[in-house]
């Protein structure tokens, strides 16, 4: 049986082959003249635009305050639900140990 080549880490075309001069070619011609089909005419905004502010504000505050209400009501809601038993008293005679 025949092995497996190992798979080499070098390119398809290397520097010698007769087709990298051709491809450099081809490269550089696509980046001198850039992409072929959509205009800059066809990149121009609509002619008519809308104003930053207030247009583009205004939601920012009512999402602060959405998020604001929300923190306030999981405060409310959820502070029964975090304490799990009563509270430390520090005038309790006893040590705590450790369950472990």
């Amino acid at each position: 049986m025949s092995e497996p080549k190992a798979s080499s880490n070098r390119l398809p075309i290397a520097r010698r082959h007769a087709l990298y001069p051709m491809l450099c070619l081809y490269a550089l011609v696509g980046l001198v003249f850039g992409p072929i089909g959509r205009q800059v005419s066809e990149d121009m905004p609509e002619s008519k635009t809308h104003p930053y502010f207030p247009d583009h504000i205004w939601p920012y505050p009512i999402l602060a305050m959405a998020v604001l209400v929300g923190l306030g009501l999981m405060a409310l809601i959820g502070q029964p639900l975090l304490e799990p038993g009563q509270p430390a008293d520090p005038r309790a005679a006893i040590i705590p140990l450790p369950e472990w």
